[in-house]
Formats: C-alpha cells, structure tokens, sequence
C-alpha cells in the first residue's frame, strides 16, 4: 500500500497518461511522455512539496532535448518515435496489464486523491502540446534543465548530468505561485 507522500513507479504514471490519453482518443509519443512525467513530478514538488517519482539517484537528467527521465526513457525506446496507446504499451509488456494497471490506478487513486486531481490538471494543461513544443517549453532559460545543463568544450550537452529534486521544486514553486490551489483548479474543469 502507498501512503499519500509516497511516490508512484514511473510505470504507473506513464499507464496513467496513456489511459488519459485514450479517453481523449489520443496516441502520445515517448518523448511527449517523457516530458509529461517530468512536468507531473515538478508540479508534485511545487504544488504538494513532494516528489511524484524517485530521482535521489540521479534519474531526471539534462539531456540536449530537455530533462529526460532515465527510466522512462528506457521503458519507451522501443516505440522510437512512434505513437504509443494504452493497449500497445500494455501489450508490449505482457499479458494481463491492462487490467493491473486500470486496478492499480484506481488504488492509487483511492489512497491519493490530491495527488491525482494534480495529474488531473496536468493532463488537462498539456495534452494537446506535441513533442517539440514541450521540449521548448522544458528547455527554457531559468528551467531547471538550463539551470543544471553542462556543455563540453565544443558546447556539445553533456549527457547524464543530473537534475537534483530542489532545483525543481524552486522552479516549479515559483512558476506555480500564482495558480489557484487545486480544489479551485479541478472545480472549475
């Protein structure tokens, strides 16, 4: 059982936005998720003060297109850069998850309903944004993938460098401030 200041496998909240992403009879790309699990993870620190996913070692990294989450990035590479659903990803790993990831959903979204009207709005914000757009969008001067990006001596991104927890939460705290809480966000959707 999770507790509510626990975080989620990345597993499940990739499920999480390809299910979403069905219901709106969409497909998402690998790197569209990457990103969203990101954006996911930063508002969780801004927003709740809490991690959504592990990165204590080093798993959300500054990569040249953006903060990459290593182990989703990983999970996805098979699909390269085409689109992946609910059904396909499932599929791909194996027999009988489609039906534990709707249960396991559904559990955590028992245990942890702040957490998920925040996935809620997430998806709500920037599921119609394509890939490029998200990787403009992480890749800002100020975000913390400018802050902690390293560049070699030809100006090359330095792969695997990574983004520490408290760079995103100071960013996301401060790019959040304004927003009503999320009782007032999710009322109005």
């Amino acid at each position: 059982m999770s507790s509510a200041n626990s975080t989620i496998d990345d597993f499940f909240v990739i499920a999480y936005l390809l299910k979403k992403a069905e219901e709106d009879r969409m497909g998402l790309t690998p790197l569209q998720i990457n990103k969203l699990v990101y954006i996911c993870h930063g508002w969780a620190l801004g927003m709740l003060d809490r991690p959504l996913i592990e990165n204590h070692s080093g798993e959300i990294q500054a990569w040249k297109y953006g903060p990459v989450v290593q182990k989703v990035y990983h999970h996805l590479k098979h699909w390269g850069s085409h689109e992946i659903t609910y059904n396909s990803f499932c599929s791909h790993f194996g027999d009988g998850l489609k039906e534990f990831f709707a249960n396991k959903l559904a559990d955590l979204r028992r245990e942890d309903p702040e957490l998920f009207k925040l996935l809620d709005v997430v998806w709500y914000v920037y599921k119609g944004i394509d890939g490029g757009r998200l990787i403009t969008l992480t890749h800002q001067k100020g975000t913390p993938w400018d802050q902690e990006v390293k560049r070699n001596f030809l100006g090359q991104v330095i792969r695997e460098v990574p983004i520490p927890n408290e760079t995103i939460l100071k960013y996301y705290k401060n790019d959040l401030k304004d927003l009503p809480n999320l009782t007032d966000l999710t009322a109005r959707g």
